[in-house]
């Protein structure tokens, strides 16, 4: 039941970190994971974090073998 609430604290929160100047939409979210994180069909395009917060990474909704 919380989940659609949260997606209003997560946009504000990246906004507000936005307009701090401590994170860009375009940045990617390579630079603050510690690990590599590409979508498989398309690696050589990096994942913004804008990609993120719209939905449009391209990634899965579901990871197969995973319920």
């Amino acid at each position: 039941m919380i989940g659609s609430i949260n997606k209003a604290y997560i946009a504000t929160a990246f906004l507000s970190q936005v307009e701090d100047g401590l994170i860009g939409p375009e940045d990617d979210v390579n630079d603050y994971l510690p690990f590599e994180f590409r979508n498989p069909s398309a690696p050589d395009v990096p994942i913004t974090l804008s990609m993120l917060m719209l939905h449009q990474s391209g990634l899965a909704n579901e990871v197969p073998g995973m319920r």
